[in-house]
């Protein structure tokens, strides 16, 4: 496809040839990135403390921040901070997959269902990442998947939970086919719970504050904010994701309470 791009500074198009493919959206991003636009994900470099975004729970996300914990390790790091702040969710086996990467044993989720028996997905014993100490955020936006990690981090005592309330969703969605058409469609038939047994889904309670749904910040380590600091701070997320020429980067004055409450503790914890 040849593209006629107008850039700013430029009186004439410029005429570029690309060519169509398979894009693959990255799911696992840093605080920041680097001068040559890739990112950073060692948050404070004298302390070596890391950070580790997940957008949501996609086919690569587990591979992905495999290899960046790999890569933190090696540089050094001595806590880390797992921010799954407007995660939706994604598709379970990842998200049981990244739990597994952090706990050495144990239940991860168990999946209940109507007519089937209760299955309980376990720790692997594979993972390397259960040492160092470590902070996971979430807020009122964090559904799903996002949920079961968060659940399972702070059961095993893994990690602090900090920042709100997540959103209590703790259904499974599977995949029917029907005929004749070979149509897919899906519908949720099963739901998932905490490894401490207790429910997950706010839809199957009342939705009270003293009810057991969703994933509660530990105690001290709750901040919330008002709805118009967390418009700000999905937008100011957002805009870290993009990619400025370093030109035209401006230094960005937004203050994150809930990743200073992480930071503080870990830097307590390091010392």
């Amino acid at each position: 496809i040849k593209l006629g791009i107008l850039r700013a500074g430029e009186k004439n198009p410029v005429d570029l040839e690309v060519t169509r493919d398979w894009i693959m959206l990255e799911s696992v991003i840093g605080h920041h990135r680097k001068a040559d636009y890739t990112w950073d994900y060692l948050l404070d470099e004298k302390t070596g403390i890391g950070y580790v975004r997940l957008l949501e729970f996609s086919g690569t996300s587990a591979v992905d921040l495999k290899r960046i914990l790999g890569d933190l390790n090696d540089r050094g790091m001595k806590g880390l901070v797992l921010d799954l702040r407007f995660n939706p969710g994604g598709l379970l086996r990842t998200a049981i997959q990244v739990a597994d990467l952090f706990v050495e044993d144990g239940v991860i989720v168990t999946i209940k269902s109507r007519s089937l028996p209760d299955r309980n997905s376990k720790a692997t014993g594979t993972g390397r990442n259960s040492k160092f100490p470590m902070t996971c955020l979430i807020n009122e936006h964090s559904a799903s998947g996002s949920e079961i990690l968060a659940a399972c981090l702070q059961d095993h005592k893994r990690a602090r939970i900090i920042g709100e309330r997540s959103y209590g969703k703790g259904t499974v969605a599977g995949l029917f086919e029907f005929s004749p058409s070979k149509g897919i469609f899906t519908v949720s038939n099963a739901s998932f719970w905490r490894p401490n047994g207790k429910n997950l889904n706010r839809f199957t309670t009342k939705g009270g504050e003293d009810e057991d749904w969703g994933v509660k910040p530990d105690e001290g380590f709750h901040v919330q904010l008002t709805n118009q600091e967390r418009l700000d701070l999905y937008q100011h997320l957002l805009k870290s994701e993009h990619i400025v020429r370093q030109a035209d980067a401006k230094a960005d004055p937004f203050r994150d309470r809930q990743l200073e409450k992480a930071v503080e503790y870990l830097r307590g914890q390091v010392k």
